[in-house]
């Protein structure tokens, strides 16, 4: 093919693709009512119009943190019912601390945990309980904190006044 065929064709498919972004710098209106420009401009996607691909990771140990305080805030109570006095609850990371003032108090603050099925003892001394969340209870708190997390986004995201028309918000590995 020669040179000037060559030239020629970029030439033409230049002017073509000029032709077709042309309609994009015009209304909708004048568009239709104009017989040399195309009825439809060129449909930019997101990434086009300046979009975002965004991954983000929730603190999943908060979620931890928040479920061991409401079942610390539950054995307080079974505790204060039993009468068990110097027991002290308190969350640290991922474990919820007890400490108690004797062995008998000990043994029915190991006689309450045993109720729980969420938690399992790690620790245990004479005065003080080491507790952790079991790991199926762990992963289930997990998975609804990202549920919760996926929805609010979504919510926010697909929301028709503010958010981003065609959008996508999907989860991506496990956390």
């Amino acid at each position: 093919m020669s040179l000037r065929w060559r030239l020629g064709s970029v030439g033409a498919l230049v002017l073509l693709l000029a032709y077709l972004a042309l309609a994009n710098f015009f209304p909708a209106e004048r568009r239709e009512q104009a017989w040399y420009l195309p009825d439809e401009g060129l449909r930019l996607g997101l990434d086009l119009q300046g979009g975002i691909h965004l991954v983000i990771s929730p603190d999943l140990a908060a979620g931890v943190a928040q479920e061991l305080g409401h079942i610390k805030d539950g054995l307080s109570q079974q505790i204060e019912e039993k009468k068990i006095t110097g027991a002290r609850l308190f969350v640290e990371g991922d474990s919820l601390e007890v400490t108690v003032g004797g062995a008998s108090d000990a043994e029915g603050v190991r006689e309450l945990v045993a109720d729980y099925e969420t938690l399992q003892v790690v620790d245990s001394g004479a005065e003080r309980l080491t507790l952790k969340l079991t790991d199926e209870w762990r992963e289930a708190v997990h998975e609804r904190a990202m549920q919760q997390v996926l929805e609010v986004y979504r919510r926010r995201v697909d929301d028709p006044q503010t958010g981003i028309p065609e959008s996508v918000v999907t989860r991506q590995g496990r956390d």
